[in-house]
């Protein structure tokens, strides 16, 4: 049932895309898509080392390994792509 739902939701979006770029010209953010898809590629890669190395048996070691990830996720994102540039001129905005 999920399967199901999520194709035709996955159907219908791309039908919408579709009949809205006959009506209006939109810019696809799929560069900013695949530098996301990127560090979330790194971070499972990371993940993946650190969950094969040590075990997971205490709250305190899943919320460490969690933080891992959302600091290599967070890093990488900053590192590559625009979204670095966004957090500077948001930051800018706000200070000036």
């Amino acid at each position: 049932a999920a399967l199901a739902t999520s194709s035709g939701f996955l159907l219908g979006t791309v039908l919408l895309r579709y009949l809205l770029d006959r009506s209006i010209t939109l810019k696809s953010p799929i560069r900013r898509l695949a530098h996301l898809v990127f560090a979330s590629a790194i971070m499972y890669v990371v993940l993946q080392a650190v969950y094969t190395s040590f075990a997971i048996t205490t709250v305190v070691s899943l919320f460490a390994i969690v933080c891992l990830g959302v600091i290599v996720y967070v890093a990488t994102v900053l590192a590559v792509g625009e979204s670095r540039r966004s957090l500077i001129e948001a930051y800018h905005a706000l200070v000036t």
